[in-house]
């Protein structure tokens, strides 16, 4: 994650008014703002949690972030993979992620963009036409309709966006971001116009497309949205990067399926490689222990001729080819015949 996560991290104080960090979202382009107690990191304030507030129509002058702001953070270390830190936000269903030191303090924020990006969508998911993977039901409202509309319907359908249309035809779109950018009239939002407040013209792109040409074209206006149109230019649906982002999981794991199947046959042929060898040098240690064939062995003095051709003690030559050790003794017929020569006091019993 430290090769995609921005460095570059806005904190607000917890104990400051609702109104200024919504100044920090407008002014910075930013959809989240790190919350803070001192030096110490105690929760998150997002374009999201905005528009909730705004909904409220309550007085941003008046309320502070610390009674806004989640205060339940989820982390994941810089080291972990773009994957894994991937599947922690689906699984929280964030849109943006914390990342932390080896020493568990702030090392950068990462949102649902940056691992699109890092990603990259043409490499995990097939070629498939985005009408097969856009929300067809896509949230509209007409120029004329009245803000508040648009932030009750954002609310209402926990949507990012609504698309401006005239009958069909898109003319504009409104963000939480632009919702949080106009937050001021919100006193004012039953005669504020959606006209006033929407993006226009809009990027839109035909049902032909491809998920990969989408993700790009996305990529390169820095939009989190794209209209999608019929070929009379009408409106058909919308596909956002979390639909993106679903393409990308529906593939990951397809990748990955494969991936494990091609280790487990690589882990089996391994294990059957190192099985026959295990029994090669199992057979081939008992073959070493094992004295076998003809041994070339002196009748008189009883040396054994190796396969260099140098003669050895029988005792030598045999223990060092086999697990055999020998004591030497004298056996009772062999103990008259030289008891005479030995120095020894072996008395009838012994013998």
């Amino acid at each position: 994650m430290r090769d995609i996560m921005s460095r570059d991290v806005i904190s607000v104080s917890e104990d400051s008014l609702l109104v200024d960090a919504f100044s920090l979202f407008r002014d910075k382009r930013i959809s989240i703002l790190i919350v803070k107690r001192g030096d110490e990191l105690v929760g998150l304030l997002t374009e999201r949690d905005a528009v909730y507030f705004i909904h409220k129509n309550l007085k941003a002058d008046q309320v502070l972030v610390a009674d806004v702001a989640t205060t339940s953070v989820v982390t994941v270390n810089e080291e972990t993979s773009l994957f894994g830190a991937y599947s922690v936000l689906m699984e929280n269903n964030f849109r943006h992620l914390v990342i932390t030191d080896d020493d568990g303090q702030l090392a950068g924020v990462a949102t649902l963009s940056d691992m699109l990006d890092g990603m990259g969508v043409e490499y995990f998911v097939d070629l498939k036409q985005v009408v097969s993977v856009m929300t067809k039901a896509a949230v509209r409202v007409r120029p004329d309709d009245s803000l508040r509309l648009v932030i009750d319907l954002m609310y209402r359908h926990c949507v990012t966006c609504v698309v401006v249309a005239e009958q069909w035809n898109p003319v504009g779109i409104i963000t939480e971001r632009d919702i949080v950018k106009y937050y001021e009239l919100g006193a004012e939002a039953e005669s504020v116009k959606a006209s006033y407040v929407m993006n226009s013209p809009v990027q839109t792109m035909p049902e032909s497309a491809y998920i990969p040409e989408v993700n790009k074209t996305m990529i390169e206006h820095g939009i989190r949205h794209m209209i999608i149109v019929d070929g009379r230019g009408q409106l058909t649906g919308l596909i956002s990067q979390a639909d993106l982002a679903r393409c990308i999981e529906s593939g990951h794991i397809f990748y990955l399926t494969e991936v494990t199947k091609a280790l487990e046959k690589e882990v089996t042929k391994r294990t059957q490689e190192l099985a026959a060898k295990n029994k090669a040098l199992q057979e081939a240690l008992l073959e070493l222990k094992t004295l076998k064939g003809v041994i070339p062995i002196c009748s008189f003095c009883y040396r054994i001729r190796d396969d260099d051709g140098a003669w050895s003690q029988m005792e030598k030559y045999i223990s060092e080819r086999s697990s055999a050790q020998f004591s030497h003794g004298v056996c009772p017929v062999c103990l008259p015949k030289y008891s005479a020569t030995m120095d020894l006091s072996i008395t009838a019993s012994d013998s």
